[in-house]
């Protein structure tokens, strides 16, 4: 049995339902999927140690059993660092949206809005978009396994983008990513200390039309460019994410 909190690399299991109140000895079920993936893909046998969290905050050790895990030690409560990230992501053509979420998910983004813009292409609707959405929150969960989260990442249904909402927060940064913007995100980010929470929008493969640029730095975004070069709406969120976890001290959590 691994000691309570042992720096092992283990497997790393979200689990559906909460450790709120769980103790040492519950047996927890995991699903059949998860089980093949642990025992047919990572080789893992019963009595082996796993990890495994909730993703609200909540992680355990615990052992792999043959209906699921049995827990070893209290869970342990894991602060989500600040500030928080949402990516407002115009929704690119086929798949590419699995991608931008694993890629997202794995930085430590804790929200992700998929939105239709005024260019965009791919325009589900329907029980097709509820599909769509429903498949980016199972990569999400897959993405926070292999990222070891323990704050899953909320994944919206698609919507229009708002152009016109505002949220009056001291502590809030929005940054919309615009090649033809004059101020670097750099600038942007160093001229809001002690934000609380940053939101990123990247438009589709189109760009975002002027009107929707105006009307969003009317709502109190702040456009915002990086670097001279233009990136991929695919690797934008990516870029500008990383980007501000830097300027934000997020990727010094930990040490």
């Amino acid at each position: 049995m691994t000691p309570c909190g042992a720096e092992v690399r283990t497997p790393f299991v979200v689990l559906d339902g909460s450790l709120v109140g769980a103790c040492p000895g519950d047996r927890i079920a995991l699903r059949e999927d998860q089980r093949h993936h642990l025992t047919k893909v990572l080789r893992r046998q019963d009595g082996d140690a796993v990890e495994v969290t909730d993703g609200a905050g909540l992680s355990a050790d615990a052992e792999l059993t043959s209906a699921g895990v049995l827990l070893t030690c209290s869970p342990r409560s894991v602060a989500a660092v600040l500030p928080a990230v949402t990516v407002v992501h115009a929704l690119p053509k086929g798949r590419a949206m699995d991608d931008v979420v694993r890629t997202l998910v794995e930085l430590g983004v804790s929200h992700v809005d998929p939105v239709l813009t005024a260019r965009t292409e791919s325009r589900p609707s329907g029980a097709k978009a509820l599909s769509v959405a429903q498949r980016l929150r199972s990569v999400a969960v897959n993405a926070a396994q292999q990222a070891r989260s323990a704050h899953l990442c909320g994944i919206s249904d698609i919507s229009a983008l708002d152009v016109t909402q505002r949220e009056g927060s001291d502590h809030r940064l929005r940054l919309v990513a615009h090649p033809g913007a004059s101020v670097g995100i750099a600038a942007a980010v160093a001229a809001a200390p002690a934000v609380e929470h940053v939101s990123v929008l990247i438009g589709p493969e189109g760009g975002l039309t002027d009107q929707e640029v105006e009307a969003l730095v009317e709502a109190g975004w702040v456009a915002v460019r990086a670097g001279t070069t233009v990136l991929r709406t695919v690797n934008a969120g990516a870029v500008l994410t990383a980007a501000v976890m830097a300027l934000t001290g997020r990727f010094d959590a930990g040490s």
